[in-house]
């Protein structure tokens, strides 16, 4: 099928305390920061979530970054791997099963404001729905 506005999606990024989709925290030095976000899903009338089907989690940040190879991503892959440098990483949870939380902590390459920007896609969902929308966070970082 294809995206819907985040409040009917079925997949739908489900948002922090502060009413945020994603957070991009900073260290306090290191250049260091912490991403993360929670995807949930619902279905009314109830549906069992497809069972063949790919959570797509694309994070985009305006500067490279590493992918702490200590990160912890248990249920998603991702390209590039861990430890690897790039503005974009592609993490894919299989089976899509009912979402889950993503958290990864990134190296920057220079201080100052360092921005994600996440998408979500669904592959091989049938009609199942995934938020259109996309989310953005900004983190000062310091060296």
């Amino acid at each position: 099928m294809g995206g819907a506005e985040n409040d009917t999606a079925n997949y739908y990024w489900d948002a922090e305390a502060e009413g945020q989709f994603t957070t991009l925290v900073a260290a306090q030095d290191g250049l260091l920061a912490t991403f993360s976000t929670q995807v949930s899903y619902r279905a009314i009338p109830w549906v069992a979530p497809p069972a063949g089907a790919s959570l797509v989690i694309v994070v985009v940040f305006d500067s490279p970054v590493t992918l702490s190879a200590a990160s912890v991503i248990t249920g998603w892959s991702v390209t590039p791997f861990l430890g690897s440098t790039a503005s974009s990483f592609t993490f894919v949870a299989t089976p899509s099963g009912f979402g889950g939380g993503l958290t990864f902590n990134v190296v920057g390459s220079v201080a100052g404001p360092l921005t994600s920007t996440a998408t979500m896609t669904l592959v091989n969902g049938g009609t199942t729905t995934w938020a259109q929308e996309s989310s953005a966070e900004t983190a000062t970082l310091t060296a």
